[in-house]
């Protein structure tokens, strides 16, 4: 390969990364490699020539970096596994285990063990070989560049072949670490240890010992004596926590959305606040301003709907939110005590937040149904049986009786109406 496909320029952003509290340190900085368009055409039709090989080799447990799948899945998959635990009353110790600089840390030695260990053509493996043999890089801030480095390891931030290659890397790992591992909650006699989303990982053991070698883990029971022991490692004892932040959204150790809902509607307030001057203008048409609301606020509220479970008092306050945001609008303040309706007829819409929410999970309900193959795994953790007994008592609001109450149907009905395609 020539030496000048092998070279890239290391771009910084002119911004810090995202919560950074020091933009002094460089460890705050992320980097985007720039390479030739020649080599960009080279790497897709490598890229298309791997893909089906490289993507029958990776775990059903990983869902970054593939086609048609995303962080709703992953998210959807963590929350109804929650909830199925619980419900028949079994324990969940979950470990979330954080990477530090996922991309920069692959050893090229190892990833082509990986490539050809999963039988990858001789020219496939080659062209990549010396895509990272030598390959050096210099780094451009503000339109200065520095002189050329050598690149030892890692994968490019920014190839198209990078998602790919780390996908495979990180399943070797896990395929090893976990080999003889035999900890993990049993559905259906497959053992489900993991799920994955890239390199946000989250480790599942239905007991203490169950966990190793982890970062922060939390404890999901009904068992109050659980939530005072803890892991160690090293010697050090592990972080236990009752609530963190994976994909974007807030999970916590009941289970539910509550905590999640308050974050999102404080979220959307943040975003109607930046652009306050544009959706409170009544020089602008009516109609266009609702749809930027729609666009920037309503689209920050409804991350991750599709694992939501909600309960009436979550659905009044999505519904409260929708109301807040139509009266900052229309200038309408609540002591002017107009009602509602009111509010709705000017604005010349109809409440639709929980609308959304409903069409939302159902469509992915029977996306999720009607795909076997690449949601097998999603199919097992909603059908499939979990042991255990269930506690005597009313049950929880589950994501499946969501649907069963807002659209009146049997679960054996929902499950051949969305197979069907039917509404």
């Amino acid at each position: 390969m020539p030496n000048e496909l092998k070279k890239s320029y290391l771009s910084y952003r002119t911004g810090v990364a995202n919560n950074t509290k020091n933009p002094k340190k460089c460890n705050d900085y992320r980097t985007i490699s720039l390479m030739s368009h020649v080599l960009k055409l080279f790497l897709k039709v490598i890229h298309n020539r791997i893909y089906s090989k490289c993507e029958s080799t990776l775990s059903c447990t990983q869902f970054g970096f593939r086609s048609g799948l995303g962080t709703r899945d992953a998210l959807f998959g963590y929350q109804v596994l929650i909830q199925r635990c619980l419900d028949m009353n079994r324990d969940l110790f979950v470990c979330f285990v954080d990477y530090e600089k996922a991309f920069d840390n692959v050893r090229h030695g190892k990833m082509m063990e990986i490539l050809q260990r999963i039988g990858l053509d001789y020219k496939g493996c080659c062209f990549i070989k010396n895509l990272y043999w030598k390959q050096s890089a210099n780094i451009r801030v503000n339109s200065k560049h520095s002189s050329y480095i050598e690149i030892q390891r890692g994968v490019r931030q920014g190839c198209i072949l990078s998602p790919l290659l780390f996908n495979l890397y990180a399943d070797a790992i896990f395929s090893e670490a976990l080999d003889n591992c035999h900890h993990g909650i049993a559905i259906n006699g497959k053992l489900l240890n993991n799920l994955r989303c890239a390199d946000d990982t989250i480790l599942i053991a239905e007991s203490l010992e169950g966990l190793q070698k982890k970062s922060k883990y939390m404890t999901i029971s009904r068992t109050p004596e659980l939530f005072t022991q803890y892991i160690y490692l090293n010697n050090q004892t592990l972080e236990r926590v009752s609530k963190i932040r994976y994909l974007g959204t807030v999970i916590d150790e009941k289970g539910d959305h509550s905590i999640e809902i308050r974050c999102r509607i404080e979220q959307a307030r943040n975003a109607f606040s930046k652009l306050k001057k544009v959706l409170c203008d009544k020089r602008l048409n009516l109609q266009v301003r609702t749809r930027i609301a729609r666009c920037y606020v309503f689209s920050v509220l409804l991350y991750g709907v599709e694992s939501w479970t909600l309960t009436e008092t979550m659905s009044k306050k999505l519904e409260a939110f929708e109301m807040w945001v139509y009266r900052r609008m229309l200038k309408i303040s609540w002591t002017d005590r107009i009602r509602n309706t009111t509010v709705l007829d000017r604005m010349q819409e109809n409440k639709e937040v929980l609308k959304t929410v409903k069409k939302r999970k159902l469509e992915y309900f029977g996306h999720v149904l009607r795909n076997c193959k690449k949601y097998e795994l999603l199919q097992l953790i909603i059908q499939g049986k979990v042991a255990g007994r269930r506690r005597p008592g009313r049950r929880r609001t589950s994501w499946l009786k969501n649907l069963r109450q807002w659209f009146g149907q049997s679960t054996k009905s929902l499950f051949r109406s969305a197979a069907s395609q039917l509404k």
